[in-house]
């Protein structure tokens, strides 16, 4: 399991560089990919066929940005907080840290992983790491 400090985790790895294009379409994937995300989770989404076609595809175009840029860490957080929900906790911790071994001080890679804790039942870990989350957290 990954460490609960911010700052215990591996050092970061060195990013590939894309090119600015390639960026813009692998964003355009992720924001996509979120908002399918998110209308799987909308109360008034309760059509289990609907959400299970929201997040085939999100995982789709998650996994699809992965195969170009391996360590983009929004995508790795997409599948994990999926995983999380669809009840596969080892693979929601597979996505989760590796995608801090990338960015250790990610804020939605730390609140994932403090909903990791939560559902081992490390209740101090949980409320440390959320703890510290929402101390970084920008507040608007």
């Amino acid at each position: 399991m990954a460490q609960s400090n911010l700052k215990q985790h591996s050092p970061r790895r060195k990013h590939d560089v894309i090119h600015p294009v390639l960026q813009r379409k692998l964003d355009n994937k992720l924001e996509e990919a979120g908002s399918l995300y998110d209308q799987s989770t909308q109360p008034a989404c309760n059509d289990q066929q609907l959400i299970s076609r929201f997040r085939t595809r999100a995982k789709s175009l998650a996994h699809k940005v992965l195969s170009r840029q391996p360590n983009n860490v929004t995508a790795l957080n997409l599948l994990g907080r999926i995983s999380l929900d669809e009840g596969d906790s080892a693979q929601a911790e597979s996505f989760i840290d590796l995608g801090l071994d990338y960015e250790p001080d990610d804020i939605s890679l730390n609140y994932s992983r403090a909903h990791l804790y939560l559902l081992a039942g490390n209740y101090p870990l949980a409320a440390t790491l959320f703890s510290a989350v929402e101390t970084r957290a920008p507040h608007t």
